[in-house]
């Protein structure tokens, strides 16, 4: 059996020797014949503080640096992650799979997709698009608008709870951080510990004193002791997980701390009649399932839903083979995750019930791999219904497409991401109608796993949320 060895971990190298213990987990792989160990520093107050009190002084050195050279050094840690032949990629590809269930190729295609949009340009266009322009971080700087000099700060350190369902996300926040200047301090999801660290030492091999700016540990999530330590020092929270995570989070954050919370979000996707015909629909439908099919609808951006405009060439039901072959062909480019007993009981649960139902005569049809690897549903809905995940989709007919209201009026405060096809003439309305309810982003289908740095995630300019301003008016 291969045995794995994983650091669930990262520390700049003067604070390892401050490391008091380390704990275990142990995780056997008997279908690959693979055992893995990942190894954790035992997180103590006194560790944390020492921890906390070393990044704090590196704020120097990242206000030292000219934005576009941190930007410059970022880019060529996602050329990296871009690179699928280099030895760490395939080490890493290779375990985080193992690890969570993903398929080897759905972890590349997940890191490919977050490091397409984190290039130097992406992360400059960033800062212009919520800052006005990068300078503001480099000193002070005339604005016209203001009539006045200024300039943006960053936070003295950033704290960051990392999330466990897209790999290669979290480093997104440690990009962010960096972006405006300061040092972070980020906590390992148990669930994802592997590529967080992986992610820092290719800062570190780039810039290793950029690499001293940061650490990345791992605590049972909740611990009261550690976490009061950790909010009482950082002035900027960013948070990844279930609502009540990011609901206690701020409820412990000291007054005056920003928390910038990403918790349980919905996406969903519409199409009208008019893209709804004979020679568009095969390639609507292949869009339609790599948006299902990326990140085994795992993300707050995948849909869960997609609904379709009756009344043009091809109906919302024949539409449902289509998506079926579309679905069979991203399966066999990107096996979707192992699933779990439970998981698998509730998929096959649903569809023995859509079976019968359909046998029964009702107006519902149901079309999904033996293996439940996929699922398409066609079934006209009373209300919102949320989907399972592990790619299970279901095409919602309605007459007009502005009855979707009715479905997501009642949880438009979970609105993340929406997948559009109309007519260019329908556009400003359906654009108006989502942003009315609570969507924060609106894509082609095909597009929606792949949102851009200039992204408002979850409606928020969250680099902006980052800094605080300081106005220098000449009298």
């Amino acid at each position: 059996m291969r045995e794995l060895a994983v650091k669930g971990y990262y520390l700049p190298e003067p604070l390892r020797a401050e490391i008091s213990g380390f704990s275990y987990s142990v995780h056997e792989f008997p279908e690959q014949d693979a055992v893995m160990r990942v190894e954790f520093p035992v997180v103590t107050p006194r560790f944390l503080e020492k921890v906390i009190a070393f990044l704090k002084e590196k704020k120097a050195y990242l206000e030292s640096l000219p934005v576009a050279t941190i930007a410059d050094i970022l880019d060529r840690a996602s050329e990296q992650w871009l690179d699928d032949t280099s030895p760490k990629k395939v080490a890493a590809v290779e375990a985080i799979s193992l690890f969570t269930g993903f398929s080897p190729e759905m972890v590349r295609e997940s890191i490919k997709v977050e490091h397409l949009s984190s290039r130097r340009d992406d992360l400059l266009r960033a800062l212009r698009s919520e800052l006005g322009d990068p300078a503001f971080l480099d000193g002070f700087h005339y604005s016209k608008e203001r009539g006045c000099h200024s300039k943006a700060t960053g936070p003295e350190l950033t704290a960051a709870i990392f999330s466990s369902n897209i790999p290669g996300l979290p480093h997104l926040s440690v990009m962010r951080s960096f972006l405006v200047k300061a040092p972070i301090m980020g906590k390992a999801s148990r669930e994802e510990p592997i590529f967080p660290p992986l992610y820092a030492e290719t800062l570190k091999k780039i810039d290793p004193e950029l690499g001293n700016c940061l650490a990345i540990l791992s605590w049972r999530g909740g611990d009261e002791a550690i976490e009061k330590i950790l909010f009482d020092h950082c002035s900027v929270i960013i948070v990844y997980g279930s609502e009540a995570t990011c609901t206690s989070v701020c409820k412990r954050v000291p007054p005056g701390t920003r928390v910038i919370s990403h918790s349980h979000r919905i996406g969903f996707g519409a199409v009208g009649r008019e893209a709804l015909n004979k020679k568009a629909a095969p390639g609507l439908a292949q869009k339609i399932a790599y948006d299902v099919s990326t990140f085994d609808q795992f993300a707050c951006i995948s849909p869960q839903v997609y609904f379709l405009e009756e009344g043009g060439a091809v109906s919302p039901k024949e539409f449902i083979p289509l998506l079926e072959q579309a679905m069979k062909a991203q399966e066999q480019k990107a096996p979707p995750a192992r699933l779990n007993i439970e998981d698998a009981a509730v998929l096959r649960h649903l569809h023995n019930t859509y079976e019968l139902r359909e046998l029964a005569g009702e107006n519902v049809l149901i079309r999904a791999a033996e293996n439940l690897s996929w699922t398409v549903v066609y079934e006209p809905l009373k209300e919102f219904a949320s989907s399972p995940l592990h790619r299970f989709i279901r095409i919602v007919p309605l007459p007009d497409l502005k009855d979707i209201v009715k479905y997501l009026e009642p949880i438009k405060e979970y609105m993340q991401n929406a997948g559009l096809e109309v007519g260019e003439d329908r556009r400003a309305e359906m654009f108006n109608l989502f942003a009315r309810l609570g969507v924060s982003r609106i894509c082609p289908p095909g597009k929606m796993p792949t949102p851009s740095m200039m992204w408002h995630h979850d409606g928020l300019p969250c680099l902006g949320e980052m800094v605080r301003w300081t106005d220098a008016e000449m009298f």
